[in-house]
């Protein structure tokens, strides 16, 4: 009991605690009247404790405070602010976002030049669209070179010349401000009138004699259907391999189908300024037309997309002796079902190798010229 008293003395001097009064509780008398022992309940506190902080304790507990945030207020009425603001903002902005770009015919307006039309880029583009004259010029515009001029840029600027266009020469730092991205300008573009399809009906009677295969004194015919083909990176480098083929008529779709933009152009190489593409608002009707009238009607289809209703037949192995007119269709879907039903055949072209499921079938364009390759060459005179 005394060491327990001792321990609480300490601690109320150690702690600077308020002093403790004890309750002393007397037994009550009894009837021999014996001595009374007193006895020490629980002390109780009467005082409420708030323990001391030591200075360095409250030292520590303020450095661990967060500094508050800086807010930029900002006054009404005050542009200057909202400009400051705005502009801290976007300085601190991360490299990685993504910021809307301008338009080629947004960026030509900034300098100056009014768009009438749809701007092509590139020395092919331009130089045969001066040459087919299938489009009306509005303005040409080039980038000013210290060395010589390249013979086809001297060819575009003669032509331009000639045909009374206004042409524009801008430094290589304003020019290089109206492609955005990685777009190859090669220095010239040209805001020319859109591009539109020739309808199919005008010429179906008077053919002539390109693009046909003579064969055995008869005339075989190439042609080739693009069904709902919307990439124009694809739609283009399809009109270089068929022109390159020798196809005859490119037709597509009056819906669902590439328009012929500067994208196309410039992917074609210039072909889609010099070499018609043709359209049809009724596919199946020419497929069926064509079909009466003795061609065939292949399809193209991935060695892996057979089925039941299809027949599937090597390129390779495939002996036409009549016209042909072959449909190809997008990545996604394929060829319609509309189509695909008049088709004779669905012709593929087998890979080297054994291959992943989810790579089992070529790109439109590559896949597109193997195939005109391999029938161009079944079609020749030369072929065996």
């Amino acid at each position: 009991m005394l060491l327990k008293l001792g321990l609480r003395h300490a601690s109320r001097v150690s702690f600077k605690l308020p002093p403790i009064k004890f309750k002393y509780g007397q037994q009550p008398p009894s009837a021999e009247s014996t001595p009374v022992i007193t006895t020490i309940t629980t002390p109780v506190i009467t005082t409420p404790v708030a323990p001391e902080k030591s200075k360095h304790h409250e030292n520590k507990r303020t450095e661990r405070k967060e500094k508050p945030q800086q807010t930029h207020k900002i006054k009404p009425g005050n542009p200057t602010n909202l400009h400051n603001l705005l502009r801290f903002k976007s300085e601190n902005r991360s490299r990685f976002t993504a910021r809307p770009s301008r338009s080629v015919e947004e960026n030509l307006m900034r300098l100056g030049i009014n768009v009438s039309g749809e701007v092509i880029y590139g020395i092919y583009p331009v130089l045969l669209a001066l040459q087919a004259k299938r489009r009306t010029f509005h303005h040409l515009v080039h980038k000013d070179v210290s060395k010589p001029l390249s013979e086809n840029l001297h060819n575009i600027l003669s032509i331009a010349r000639e045909q009374g266009i206004p042409v524009t020469t801008l430094k290589p730092q304003q020019f290089n401000k109206i492609f955005p991205g990685d777009q190859v300008h090669q220095g010239v573009c040209c805001d020319v009138s859109p591009l539109p399809f020739v309808p199919l009906e005008e010429e179906w009677l008077g053919m002539n004699s390109e693009g046909e295969m003579h064969q055995e004194g008869r005339s075989y015919h190439l042609w080739l259907y693009l069904d709902q083909i919307r990439d124009p990176m694809n739609f283009g480098a399809v009109l270089r391999s068929a022109y390159f083929m020798g196809v005859g008529r490119v037709i597509a779709s009056a819906s669902c189908s590439a328009r012929i933009t500067s994208t196309v152009s410039k992917a074609s190489a210039g072909v889609a300024e010099l070499f018609p593409v043709h359209q049809v608002e009724d596919p199946v009707k020419l497929a069926r037309s064509l079909t009466h009238g003795g061609w065939v009607v292949a399809s193209s289809a991935s060695p892996a997309s057979g089925d039941n209703n299809t027949t599937l037949t090597d390129v390779t192995s495939f002996n036409p002796n009549s016209s042909i007119l072959l449909i190809v269709g997008n990545e996604g879907n394929g060829v319609s079902p509309e189509l695909q039903q008049i088709c004779h055949t669905a012709l593929t072209i087998q890979p080297g190798r054994n291959l992943h499921p989810h790579l089992h079938c070529l790109n439109v364009s590559v896949a597109t010229a193997l195939l005109l390759h391999s029938l161009s060459q079944r079609l020749s005179p030369h072929s065996p």
